[in-house]
């Protein structure tokens, strides 16, 4: 897996058109909420190759990132194809690198979070999980 903070957010975007959707929404987020200039948030994209069928299949995910000494807050998380383990992986990666992470979920990504051995606050208003 590839690791790379990402400098300049215009060259933020994936094939998938929902996904790249997503991402212009976050990173508009991201700008607007002035996270984009603060100390201690990034963008950091992440890559694998992988060979399926003798075929090369390149997987990327983006995770905006706040972090705040051995703590990581993920602000957005996106991965472009779902289902492959690719998520649970960034995940990990994260894990061996910080302390603690929270992050906010809708309901429909609960079973991922606790997948991956997070706890998820259940609220009507926001649906948070840490690990």
């Amino acid at each position: 897996m590839l690791v790379n903070k990402i400098e300049d957010l215009k060259y933020l975007k994936v094939e998938n058109k929902e996904v790249n959707d997503y991402i212009i929404e976050s990173r508009n987020y991201w700008v607007e909420n002035g996270y984009d200039l603060s100390k201690g948030c990034s963008v950091v994209k992440f890559t694998l190759d992988k060979y399926e069928d003798h075929k090369l299949i390149t997987n990327q995910a983006y995770a905006f990132l706040r972090e705040e000494d051995t703590h990581v807050h993920i602000s957005r998380f996106i991965v472009e194809n779902k289902g492959d383990g690719f998520g649970s992986q960034v995940l990990h990666w994260l894990q061996s690198n910080y302390e603690s992470i929270s992050a906010w979920s809708k309901p429909n990504n609960f079973k991922f979070y606790s997948k991956n051995h997070f706890t998820i606050q259940d609220d009507s208003k926001d649906d948070y999980g840490y690990y």
